[in-house]
């Protein structure tokens, strides 16, 4: 069982270099060849293992990528760092500078997980997306595909056409259920990467937290979410933990990069918390308050539309409108053992903080965490 835990997440962008790394080779930037890559990768698992978190929730990372060393960069922290059991789980598979595209399979292990390989026969198998590394064993491994935003058009100055197409990555949640649960319930902790366009991460984020919140047990989903604590707040998903800035590591100004867990349960009179019934779901109507969504989810119980099925969140919905039509904290065929607490987390922050690695643009965020 589960008591205390050191969690973190960390942006890696890809592997880059910052201005605290100490190798003179990577100044000239990326691509980085693959002895300069190892070096610089090994001083950012001394580091991870330094901080000594339980679990790292890792996003944009590189598998196989020309600019990052062509090196499996989290399989190469999880066995420098001392983390046993790891996932990495692909938005995309093939070169960031080639045709990306989705694969068939997100671990992107084998040939048969992309079957556009193909068309580059000598190259290894390469991608990008989240990881979660932990020293705590796994039981189930689960990827949610969270959508992609919507194409921009850029002007641009010269060239043959006046402007440009940029389209909008993919994303995903990538989340791992620990043998060792919280008291009497499993321990859901998931990894995720959201949108830079704001309506577009506020629809993924509903969908994350619904996907994740729906597992029986506590939750605790983390990552860069590309918003503040203010715009995270107004959405009203989840209960944050943690604090510091996170981003640009240079000069950080604001917090991007966040942990959000379920809320602290109701205490009946004698100041323990009140028990709830699982499996029977609590209608909560379109356009109630945040409030009345994250009690329910403080219960364990299922927070759906009066309707009695979870309604479509359609792009552009505001935060109240996204949580109060999509998020279900609790599926209904989930009961816990004869005794148990029903579903949620009582986590209590002790501590937390801010970690500045050899690579990336974002600080790594921490939290150590009491049930």
């Amino acid at each position: 069982m589960i008591t205390k835990l050191r969690l973190a997440s960390a942006n890696l962008q890809y592997g880059r270099a910052n201005d605290t790394a100490t190798l003179a080779e990577v100044a000239s930037g990326q691509p980085y060849s693959p002895q300069v890559a190892h070096q610089l990768y090994s001083q950012v698992a001394q580091q991870l293992r330094e901080l000594n978190a339980d679990v790292v929730l890792l996003q944009e990372v590189d598998l196989h990528q020309n600019r990052s060393g062509r090196v499996d960069l989290a399989g190469l922290l999880a066995e420098q760092a001392g983390y046993p059991h790891w996932r990495f789980a692909a938005t995309y598979a093939g070169g960031v500078d080639r045709l990306r595209h989705r694969p068939r399979h997100s671990q992107v292990r084998t040939f048969g997980d992309d079957p556009l390989r193909v068309l580059e026969p000598l190259a290894p198998l390469r991608g990008f997306g989240n990881a979660i590394l932990s020293r705590l064993p796994v039981q189930t491994w689960r990827v949610e595909r969270l959508g992609r935003g919507v194409p921009t058009i850029v002007r641009r100055e010269g060239g043959k056409l006046p402007y440009a197409l940029f389209t909008a990555s993919t994303r995903l949640m990538l989340a791992a259920t620990l043998v060792d649960g919280v008291g009497q319930v499993p321990l859901n902790v998931a990894s995720v990467h959201l949108a830079t366009h704001p309506t577009t991460a506020r629809r993924q984020l509903a969908h994350a937290w619904w996907k994740l919140a729906g597992l029986p047990g506590a939750h605790i989903l983390g990552g860069d979410m590309n918003m503040d604590d203010v715009a995270l707040a107004r959405i009203g998903v989840g209960r944050q933990l943690g604090q510091g800035v996170t981003f640009p590591s240079t000069a950080p100004s604001r917090r991007i990069d966040h942990f959000l867990t379920d809320a602290l349960p109701p205490l009946g009179a004698a100041g323990q918390p009140a028990a709830a019934v699982q499996g029977q779901p609590v209608a909560v109507a379109p356009g109630a308050p945040a409030a009345a969504v994250a009690g329910a989810s403080a219960q364990g119980v299922s927070a759906a539309p009066s309707q009695g099925t979870p309604a479509v969140v359609a792009p552009g919905a505001s935060g109240q409108a996204a949580l109060a039509q999509g998020v279900s904290t609790a599926p209904s065929q989930s009961t816990p053992a004869s005794g148990a607490p029903a579903g949620g987390s009582s986590a209590q922050v002790v501590d937390s903080g801010t970690f500045k690695l050899a690579i990336s643009d974002h600080l790594v965020t921490w939290v150590d965490l009491e049930f």
